[in-house]
């Protein structure tokens, strides 16, 4: 009996001790990430109005929510409280601040990959690999003008607090990391094309997958629709002040836990309002895209449609 209880113990002692070299190895290679390398896009920023209109409306689309503080500027604000896991984590000031010192083709590199212009990954939420060129270029056109969203303020929020979770995850295993070199960007959206142009809008251009499929550490952002439980909700979102979690919706049409049983009208309404069909509010995590025009709206309605059914995910 000794004897069994002294090799369960060193068992144990081994185990323990593997994991504690696997938690140091982790932390210690998440701070010594080397400089990836940096490679501008030929892609230049222009001063024609409509480009710049529509870089407006994709940077309030995709960057606002994460960057847009209190007063208004994309100059940041907290995107994750500790509480949450990954540690205290801050979006980075985006306004002419920052943005002067980086190139068109650095910017636009950093827009398409999440690469700095010093080589330090942003992670996952600020790469775009599939979008087009010229959303690309519509973008950094909006950032590069006078808007008072983008006006320079002094606004410098605080570095991010990595929890020792996401230091081992991200050192040790990797669970975020850039996409390959090779990945092409899809072709710009065909408006006449209305599943076409509503996968674009809904997996590229509105992100839609990224919160609506089972979590952002199994999201595929080269294969969106390969990502886990694709539109079928369960991710685990942060409410605006951090307080509290709420799981995003199954988007599929499933006639009982997805959109199956909307309608076009519906659809349109709780994308733009906020409003389901039974007059209940959508949970405030869930921006408000009153700015999308009727084609928009029937493009991802049609796109949606072609989505495989999905039950919801088990409570967690």
């Amino acid at each position: 009996m000794k004897k069994i209880l002294k090799i369960t113990a060193l068992v144990i002692g081994i185990l323990l001790l593997l994991i504690l070299a696997f938690v140091g190895y982790g932390n210690w290679k998440f701070n010594h990430m080397p400089a990836l390398p940096v490679k501008p896009l030929a892609i230049q920023a222009v001063k024609d109005s409509s480009v710049i209109a529509h870089g407006q409306k994709i940077t309030l689309a995709i960057c606002a929510h994460c960057h847009m503080s209190e007063d208004g500027t994309l100059s940041g604000k907290i995107f994750a409280a500790k509480e949450e896991g990954f540690g205290e984590i801050w979006s980075a000031n985006i306004t002419h601040k920052i943005l002067d010192n980086y190139s068109d083709g650095e910017l636009a590199f950093a827009i398409r990959r999440g690469i700095t212009r010093e080589g330090r990954y942003l992670g996952p939420f600020m790469e775009h690999p599939l979008m087009s060129d010229q959303d690309v270029q519509a973008i950094i056109s909006f950032l590069r003008t006078d808007n008072p969203a983008t006006r320079a303020t002094e606004s410098v929020p605080p570095p991010a607090d990595w929890s020792l979770l996401a230091k081992v995850l991200i050192g040790g295993m990797g669970i975020f990391k850039p996409v390959a070199d090779d990945v092409k960007p899809w072709p710009h959206p065909d408006p006449s094309d209305p599943v076409s142009h509503g996968r674009y809008l809904a997996t590229v251009r509105l992100e839609c997958d990224n919160c609506h499929s089972a979590s952002f550490e199994t999201n595929d952002p080269v294969n969106p629709e390969k990502s886990a439980n694709f539109m079928g909700g369960g991710n685990p979102i942060g409410n605006k002040d951090h307080t509290s979690i709420a799981y995003s919706a199954n988007i599929t049409p499933h006639p009982e836990d997805g959109i199956g049983k909307w309608t076009e009208e519906q659809f349109a309404r709780a994308v733009t309002t906020g409003l389901k069909p039974d007059n209940q509010p959508l949970d405030p995590a869930m921006p408000r895209y009153n700015f999308l025009t009727p084609e928009e709206l029937s493009a991802l309605w049609s796109y949606l449609k072609t989505v495989p059914v999905l039950e919801d995910l088990p409570v967690k």
